[in-house]
């Protein structure tokens, strides 16, 4: 006989062994099969389903701006790594749209944070409300915002309407009221606020009702929201944004993705808007002192022409820009980059605007400013709604000051840059003015003074072109986030299974035969044991 028939029949063997051992167990198998699988057909006769829902959003790219400022300003910006245009990053994105502060909004708005159902029976599912409940419970927001700990109430309504039972859990302190009335409102103290009760009118008098409600503040209602939300980028090629949900309640759920949609897009447009009037009043301010600058520009020309008796100080001044072209150009553009830094470096060292948005985020380093900007954003909403003595505004108030001195050296290097190149320009300048010997002094002044006037209406300008952006940045309402698919649940529930929940129950009720036929046995030979003592004896 070889080595696998062999195995072969020791197999046999082993499985007729089994098979006789347990024969005679048969209707202990039957009755562990029969209420493990019964108990499994009650669990998912008695267990909400859940569901999930979803909504698609893509989000929309920012358009380039200050590609074409005045005189080739946003190009010269471009080159030293302050212009160009800005794009969202899709998962800076995904972050503000559950962000904390949005999640606390729309909990607020739908009150997500009060859990409201009815169990009519003990084998029937629970019946969860949501815009529809019989009672509802009320607590003042301030209130509610302090409170650290769930509250849970149980209410029975009788048929008749009297003696309505009244029981309330308020964290691990256990049941802290216990009581009866026969009329609503009513209101239940609580070491945490008093609490309203009362009825709506989704309430049927003349039916029995047993009512249970959890409410809690909306921080703790985000811990159990983000163990159900999930948000995900479809490829990382593509700007679209999919939120999923599971929730027992679809219209709940879809309520819930819908308006953390609505809330993301007015914060960001409310976010956009604020940025855009914090430039638009540096925009105005620096436009009033250049057109004075501009003015006492156009006085020294003339006052030098009158003084020199220049007759014809255009082909005077153009002769100089002509033999020096390059030269002039390079400084020019020099001259005009270090002014503009200088102009960003002097608002930021200003203390009025110690904790202003920097303006013309698209003009600077990148990311350093966009930080410094979300930042101050950050902080300018925290201080709207705290004490100056708080510490979350103390710590941030540390942080915008540790960025801005940050900001403020990347500057610094930038304008050593310039400066260092426009001195290199300068030599060459100087070596050049050497060999125009015939240029007389007054055309060499008056280039100066053009120089000057040129740089200014330069800036001046590119002033103008921004404050045209701004104002169509101000117009421009459009959603960050377009919506693509609104909010909707799939057809099937996710969870229970209602075919991995029997068969888990098939598999326990075999395993439960096994150990009860086992158990059986052995107390069997204990007491055959017991008797065979007895015998001897």
């Amino acid at each position: 006989m070889s080595t696998v028939d062999k195995n072969k029949k020791e197999e046999m063997i082993d499985l007729t062994a089994i098979w006789n051992k347990y024969k005679p167990f048969w209707w202990v198998f039957l009755i562990s099969i029969i209420g493990c699988v019964g108990l499994s057909l009650l669990y998912l006769k008695i267990k909400s389903p859940v569901f999930l829902s979803k909504t698609l959003v893509m989000v929309n790219q920012e358009e380039e701006e200050g590609a074409g400022a005045v005189g080739g300003l946003g190009a010269l910006m471009s080159s030293f790594s302050l212009g160009g245009g800005s794009g969202s990053n899709v998962e800076d994105e995904m972050y503000k749209m559950t962000s904390h502060t949005n999640m606390v909004a729309v909990i607020k708005h739908l009150e997500l944070n009060k859990n409201y159902w009815s169990k009519p029976g003990i084998f029937d599912r629970k019946v969860w409300y949501y815009g529809n409940s019989p009672v509802r419970i009320s607590i003042p927001d301030a209130v509610l915002d302090t409170i650290s700990v769930s509250t849970k109430f149980k209410i029975d309504f009788p048929a008749d309407g009297k003696e309505i039972s009244i029981k309330v859990k308020q964290g691990k302190e256990g049941t802290i009221f216990k009581g009866k009335t026969d009329k609503m409102p009513y209101s239940v103290k609580t070491p945490y606020g008093t609490f309203t009760i009362d009825t709506t009118g989704y309430f049927v008098k003349g039916e029995e009702l047993n009512f249970n409600a959890i409410v809690c503040s909306p921080d703790e209602s985000i811990e159990d929201i983000n163990e159900r939300i999930a948000i995900n980028q479809l490829s990382k090629k593509a700007n679209a944004i999919l939120v999923d949900l599971e929730d027992v309640n679809t219209k709940r759920a879809e309520d819930l993705l819908n308006t953390l949609v609505t809330f993301y897009n007015e914060r960001a447009i409310a976010d956009k808007n604020e940025q855009a009037l914090s430039t638009s009043k540096f925009i105005e301010e620096r436009l009033i002192q250049l057109y004075k600058d501009l003015e006492d520009a156009e006085t020294k020309i003339e006052d030098y022409k009158s003084q020199n008796q220049i007759v014809d100080a255009t082909a005077e001044a153009e002769y100089t820009f002509v033999r020096k072209e390059r030269i002039e150009a390079g400084m020019l553009e020099m001259e005009t980059q270090a002014a503009v830094l200088q102009m960003i470096k002097d608002f930021l060292n200003s203390p009025e605007n110690k904790y202003n948005l920097v303006p013309f985020t698209t003009d600077f380093p990148e990311e350093p400013i966009t930080a410094y900007n979300e930042l101050v954003l950050q902080r300018l909403k925290l201080e709207s709604t705290t004490k100056e003595n708080n510490v979350a505004l103390k710590s941030l108030t540390a942080q915008v000051d540790a960025m801005r001195k940050n900001v403020i050296a990347t500057i610094d290097k930038q304008l050593q840059s310039t400066r260092i190149a426009l001195a290199d320009m300068r030599r060459e300048a100087s070596s050049a003015e050497k060999r125009m010997t015939g240029i007389p002094r007054m055309e060499r002044e008056l280039t100066a003074l053009y120089r000057d006037q040129v740089i200014k209406n330069e800036i001046y300008g590119y002033l103008l072109q921004k404050r045209e952006e701004n104002q169509l940045k101000l117009m421009r309402n459009r959603p960050k986030g377009k919506v693509i698919d609104t909010a909707y649940t799939e057809i099937e529930p996710i969870s229970p299974n209602k075919y991995v929940i029997p068969a888990l129950g098939l598999i326990m009720g075999v395993g439960g035969g096994f150990i009860l036929s086992n158990l059986i046995e052995s107390r069997r030979k204990r007491r055959n044991k017991k008797s065979t003592t007895s015998t001897e004896a």
